[in-house]
């Protein structure tokens, strides 16, 4: 079985069908291709996302929200990837990764202070990585000392997606000397701090495989005060809660890796429709069919898994292992099929956008959870 946009509910094919609008009107290639040079994405088109509230999708409607079910998110992030990932970047990072320790955790005054914001205007990051602690989450050394008015921040993040140009970081940091249980998340102004001087951002400007639009930075925390009130939870949850928001990020970058696998499909479709070779259509030639009916499948595949992981989170089943067999197998498949989509177009496939698609499809295996990670988790759910 295959899930066909018209196969879900009704409300997700409507709140589908007004993003495909938006996409229309705001996006075109020229575009994308301007500012993936510029390693920036267009304010306007952000701007749209919240104006038609496509950036709090999980978010309560008290707290400024249009809340969604996953299977709406994972549609939506399908679809906004289907036309630039480097957009469903940004916007996954705003819709899961900002918000989801404050939705868990928050009290009431930290919900009505920050989730509005998030949802309705104002970028937000979530910095967990650093230069000593990448996979390894429980090893992170940014400290945060206790003072008698608050908190105080020293250390670094690096490959913080939606700092740049962002206005909130959701910051994880050391309180206590355990690995797991000495992990806290604040919630940081970084206006504010970075006019106090507590906070440099520094955008990293090394050339990325993929996803360039969606810039990445390094935060530079000195000093940085932050109230008492900035602790999001107990001290000592932030592990826990870090880890429950990747969780829910996993979905939606499998339903990432399958609206780029969807356009490379959609590009060699197109492409073996058009060119001739040897005397005849490439879509006659058995062995590109062959190569054509494995990216479907692989496809299809990957959509099924991403929507049950989905759906288990929607119907509150434990979802923790298909989230990460979903990002394994999409992201995996994602890479395939881009790879199979540019031999499919011979040397024009490596100037064609279909080239931007491989080169973006690699990078969904890596953030979010390395697929090692993702076997480790899926392995753990199992045996232990």
């Amino acid at each position: 079985m295959r899930i066909e946009i018209s196969e879900l509910p009704e409300e997700t094919q409507l709140i589908v069908g007004e993003l495909k609008n938006l996409l229309k009107k705001h996006l075109n290639e020229e575009l994308i291709a301007e500012h993936e040079q510029k390693k920036r994405l267009p304010q306007h088109v952000l701007g749209a996302l919240f104006e038609q509230g496509f950036m709090g999708m999980l978010t309560p409607e008290e707290y400024g929200g249009s809340p969604s079910t996953m299977t709406t998110l994972a549609a939506v992030g399908e679809e906004i990837a289907a036309a630039w990932a480097s957009l469903m970047l940004a916007w996954s990072v705003q819709n899961t990764l900002a918000p989801t320790a404050l939705l868990i955790a928050g009290s009431e005054a930290q919900k009505r202070a920050w989730l509005p914001r998030l949802a309705q205007r104002d970028l937000g990051a979530f910095a967990l990585t650093e230069p000593e602690c990448g996979s390894d989450s429980a090893a992170l050394q940014l400290k945060a000392a206790k003072t008698d008015h608050g908190w105080l921040l020293n250390g670094r993040k690096i490959f913080i997606s939606n700092a740049v140009g962002g206005k909130i970081a959701t910051v994880y940091a050391r309180t206590a000397p355990p690995k797991h249980t000495g992990i806290s998340a604040f919630m940081v102004d970084m206006e504010a701090a970075t006019a106090n001087g507590g906070l440099k951002i520094n955008q990293q400007m090394e050339q990325k495989l993929g996803v360039n639009a969606s810039p990445i930075a390094e935060l530079v925390f000195d000093n940085c005060e932050l109230p008492r009130d900035a602790l999001v939870g107990e001290e000592g949850q932030g592990f826990i809660l870090a880890m429950k928001t990747l969780d829910v990020g996993r979905v939606t970058i499998a339903a990432q890796a399958l609206g780029v696998a969807r356009s490379a499909l959609a590009a060699a479709k197109e492409y073996m429709g058009e060119r001739s070779a040897f005397g005849r259509k490439l879509k006659e030639l058995d062995k590109l069919r062959a190569k054509l009916a494995h990216m479907q499948t692989k496809y299809d595949a990957a959509r099924l898994l991403t929507f049950r992981a989905a759906w288990l989170q929607d119907e509150g089943k434990e979802f923790t292992r298909l989230a990460s067999e979903a990002k394994l197998f999409a992201t995996k498949a994602a890479e395939e099929i881009t790879n199979d989509a540019v031999q499919i177009h011979g040397g024009v496939g490596v100037i064609l956008p279909v080239e931007r698609l491989y080169r973006d499809a690699k990078v969904f295996s890596i953030y979010e959870g390395t697929s090692e990670i993702q076997e480790n988790i899926i392995a753990r759910e199992l045996l232990d």
